[in-house]
């Protein structure tokens, strides 16, 4: 088979869109012909070289609208498709849209997803009441009210982690504040006074969900990537160096195919909720040490080239699950690095010991030739665009 009779790849690009490029990529080494659907203004998907159509929808805010323009344009291009479509959200907001309105999108095209679950594993909720019985989930009260605050405190004690179960449809928690995705109980804080925090920001998720505490391993945040269908699984392990900010931030610099041991842990997960597509299922260590699940990022994760360059090739294996189309792509798996320049220096910037981290990146770099996101391996137009858009928010930082 060649590449015109495959079914198309569909990428929604939204967010930095790192993810996004790295699936493009990744798609047409593997002779995978894809299209994508931009969540974002100015695209850098637009034009890249193997793009066989582009959608641009990053105007549309009105939720009714921007699903009325999705399903058509996944009905125009299926249309269009040898076969179904398989869809590649690369955020919170474009996985939202192909779960809500998964009944309108499946006629046309599959995506990842926990097909146990109504809203795929998006919904906290939802997800951990479902892996309540497995040994790697983390026990969870799920929150309708802030009437139920004071009780849960007293369950899992006063350092419990509360989220929101969905994040709103704006993708919005600045609420929170400081870039948090967690409200937790504040040094000194009495529980009167994280009560009060917790109602102001109550309308942000219908539900939400509490947790014990739960800390990093010795070395960072630990996880598996995962891609395939029950029964035919394929993973490696990572784990995240560096993360900005330090407490519920984003990796920045991450190494992928050493340590496997929580890949058995992590596909077992996936099996029972029955989940198709790719996934990153990171992981953290309760107070006896047992790793709990974290979260489930059903969806193309930022660091998803990264497997890719471990030899992983989790986009022809997703791809395969979901359209039941093979393409050649052999696994080699092989230890990698990874890391977000942007992110990296503003990591440094707020750390203590900036000689240190910054003699370690450099090594990761030249000794481990780690790839640089955005920069490494992309084609001059998109380095260009990057670098302008990564130009135009300093700028905008500056004059705020």
């Amino acid at each position: 088979m060649t590449s015109i009779d495959r079914p198309w790849a569909v990428i929604l690009a939204g967010g930095l869109e790192i993810p996004a490029v790295a699936l493009a990529r990744a798609f047409t080494r593997h002779g995978i012909p894809w299209a994508a659907i931009g969540l974002r203004p100015k695209s850098l998907l637009r034009g890249m070289p193997g793009c066989q159509a582009f959608a641009d929808l990053s105007s549309l805010t009105d939720v009714g609208a921007l699903r009325d323009a999705l399903i058509q344009t996944l009905a125009d291009w299926r249309a269009r498709s040898p076969g179904s479509l398989a869809c590649f959200a690369t955020e919170d907001r474009g996985l939202r849209c192909l779960n809500t309105w998964r009944d309108d999108i499946l006629p046309l095209a599959e995506f990842a997803r926990a097909r146990a679950l109504r809203m795929g594993g998006l919904d906290k909720a939802e997800l951990f009441a479902a892996l309540a019985n497995e040994p790697a989930g983390a026990r969870t009260r799920v929150l309708s009210t802030p009437l139920e605050i004071d009780a849960t405190l007293d369950a899992l004690g006063e350092d419990a982690v509360f989220k929101p179960a969905m994040k709103p449809w704006d993708m919005d928690l600045s609420a929170l504040g400081h870039g948090a995705k967690v409200v937790t109980r504040r040094e000194g804080e009495s529980r009167h006074a994280l009560l009060r925090r917790l109602n102001k920001v109550w309308s942000l998720s219908v539900r939400w969900i509490a947790q014990p505490r739960l800390h990093e391993f010795a070395d960072g945040e630990h996880g598996a990537w995962v891609a395939g269908a029950p029964g035919d699984y394929a993973g490696l392990g990572f784990v995240e160096r560096l993360k900005h900010p330090r407490r519920g931030g984003t990796g920045c610099w991450v190494e992928a195919g050493g340590d496997s041991m929580l890949v058995e842990p992590a596909q077992r997960v996936l099996a029972a909720i029955d989940f198709v597509g790719l996934a990153e299922v990171p992981f953290l260590l309760d107070a006896r040490n047992t790793p709990r699940l974290l979260e489930l990022n059903a969806r193309a994760w930022l660091q998803v080239g990264l497997a890719e360059r471990a030899g992983l090739p989790v986009s022809a294996i997703a791809y395969r699950s979901l359209t039941g189309v093979s393409v050649p792509a052999p696994s080699h798996i092989k230890a990698a690095s990874w890391i977000n320049v942007e992110r990296a220096l503003l990591a440094v910037h707020a750390g203590q010991r900036r000689g240190d981290l910054l003699s370690q990146l450099w090594r990761a770099w030249r000794r481990d030739q780690a790839e640089l996101a955005m920069y490494s391996d992309v084609d001059w137009r998109t380095r260009a665009g990057w670098l302008s858009r990564i130009g135009g928010a300093l700028l905008l930082g500056r004059s705020g």
